[in-house]
């Protein structure tokens, strides 16, 4: 019989160190899952600072839409949303114009299941 009375638990961090042989696995896992749709480019220029700033201002006041920001040389690029649909984009990018007044629609991979 075994004495299931007490119970120990562990709190800590821990630290995973991966091969680079599975972080390029996973990075082709992900592009299986990827098809062409629209996102809203909110932000494109060479200045990083500015990139993150956009971010997040975005994030302030759309949390649950996801947003991405990418290094294009010679620029930083912020774009959000993951829309299947022109149309869905289209009545997106008319609710943020008035935060992001530059933002335009454009075709991109997205990940329709983080929507």
């Amino acid at each position: 019989m075994i004495d299931n009375s007490s119970s120990i638990r562990y709190i800590g961090t821990s630290t995973i160190q991966m091969d680079g042989r599975i972080q390029k696995l996973s990075e082709k896992f992900n592009r299986l899952y990827e098809t062409p749709g629209y996102r809203i480019m909110i932000y494109s220029a060479p200045k990083r600072e500015d990139s993150r700033k956009f971010k997040s201002k975005f994030k302030m006041h759309y949390p649950d839409v996801n947003s991405y920001e990418e290094y294009n040389q010679p620029n930083y690029n912020v774009k959000v949303g993951d829309f299947l649909e022109r149309h869905d984009a289209y009545r997106f990018h008319k609710e943020i114009k008035i935060h992001f007044p530059y933002s335009y629609i454009i075709r991109d991979f997205i990940h329709p299941e983080r929507n």
